[in-house]
């Protein structure tokens, strides 16, 4: 990047590519790059490197990124949570058990997914499985048939006009 585009490669960039080396399960060559960063990895090139590794099956190098995650920030709810879903995809029950007591022991929770959108210059915030807003009935409502519509259209474009 430096000699055609003058750029230094920042931690984004090392993201990015953690990312997709791990999503296309070039899990070795993802381990290298972040062994050869030259600046200490964050949080997300580890959690990029373990999610790839629960998706592809890669026990040891998962593990590998799974302590250096913890040894980040251990009381991070997140992190403790990828953990867990790591454990849970090797079938390790004792791990996600212990993974699980310890967040309860230390109080960690993790903060639930959230979106915004934007209606009229007004954001609205939305919470996984929260119910407090007036019109949650309506607003699932129109998720649910929003979803339908998207799988009929995934489907015929698939597979043309034929009846699912």
């Amino acid at each position: 990047m430096l000699t055609v585009y003058r750029l230094n490669p920042r931690m984004e960039h090392y993201g990015c590519l953690v990312d997709m080396l791990g999503r296309a399960g070039f899990l070795e060559e993802a381990e290298e790059l972040v062994k050869g960063m030259p600046m200490r990895p964050d949080d997300v090139i580890f959690k990029s490197l373990l999610a790839a590794c629960r998706i592809h099956g890669r026990t040891e190098i998962g593990l590998r990124a799974a302590k250096q995650l913890l040894e980040l920030d251990p009381s991070a709810g997140d992190c403790c949570v990828l953990l867990s879903n790591f454990y849970a995809s090797l079938e390790d029950w004792h791990a996600v058990a212990e993974v699980r007591i310890k967040m309860k022991k230390l109080d960690i929770k993790k903060t639930p997914g959230c979106s915004w959108i934007a209606v009229d210059g007004k954001i609205h915030e939305f919470f996984v499985e929260d119910d407090s807003h007036p019109r949650t009935r309506e607003i699932y409502m129109v998720l649910e048939e929003m979803a339908g519509k998207l799988q009929e259209e995934a489907w015929n474009a698939t597979f043309g006009d034929e009846e699912p």
